[in-house]
């Protein structure tokens, strides 16, 4: 991230040029800095010559897949995602959460909304409870520790490897892994993860609970760290899990 004495900047992604153009001069106005791409190349340049504090992008461009995408916002060193869909089916919302994105949003988009979005996403990136220098161990079913890095955002499993997580998949272990042997209901869960109200009608949670059961259990149809609380939601269970200072 910039220095917090510098206006942050903004990397806008999206093939409208006239779309790009409105948002880039609504959030000069609001004193960030704005950098525009008309695509993933474009983008993939910027994302290697200047720092960025919050991607905006259109998964949906010519010259780009979802799994480029993924693999350039990768780069970006730490800059959150803001992923803008087409519409509000369930599959756009996984997709979002897929390539790792820290929110979304519908178009046409509300500048507003936007705005309040961008700053709420970059808000939380720089609170002291995502910067604090925390790290969990949690005793895996077989013996082995996973180490869990809130600085590095980093997973590392027992065998020393480094588990690949999307931000949401993350943000959700994180959730989870701060209420040990508690049971969650999915509207909290939702909320905590996402940022919005839950609806019963929702599957997006449901669909990234099993994403992450594939990356941590060993058996994934039989979850012995993620389990389900039949009526009410999750619980993340451990024989020994505690959160302790770094050093």
């Amino acid at each position: 991230m910039t220095s917090s004495r510098q206006p942050q900047r903004i990397l806008l992604v999206d093939g409208d040029s006239v779309l790009r153009c409105e948002l880039a001069s609504y959030f000069l106005t609001q004193g960030f800095r704005v950098t525009e791409a008309e695509g993933a190349h474009a983008m993939a340049r910027v994302l290697s010559t200047m720092p960025v504090d919050l991607v905006i992008a259109e998964p949906d461009l010519p010259d780009l897949g979802g799994h480029v995408l993924l693999n350039l916002l990768r780069e970006a060193n730490g800059a959150c995602v803001i992923i803008l869909t087409r519409n509000l089916e369930e599959v756009d919302r996984i997709i979002a959460l897929e390539l790792g994105a820290d929110d979304y949003l519908v178009k046409p988009v509300s500048q507003r909304e936007l705005l309040a979005r961008a700053r709420a996403v970059l808000r939380r990136a720089t609170s002291p409870e995502h910067q604090g220098a925390v790290a969990a161990r949690s005793r895996l079913p077989d013996g082995g520790i996973m180490i869990f890095d809130r600085i590095q955002r980093r997973v590392t499993m027992p065998d020393g490897a480094t588990l690949e997580l999307t931000t949401a998949e993350f943000n959700l272990l994180d959730v989870l892994s701060d209420h040990v042997d508690k049971s969650l209901t999915r509207e909290k869960l939702y909320e905590d993860v996402f940022h919005r109200r839950w609806s019963a009608l929702d599957r997006t949670l449901d669909t990234l609970v099993a994403k992450l059961r594939r990356k941590l259990e060993r058996e994934p149809r039989h979850p012995e760290l993620i389990k389900t609380v039949h009526g009410v939601g999750y619980v993340f269970t451990s024989e020994n899990f505690r959160k302790v200072s770094r050093t």
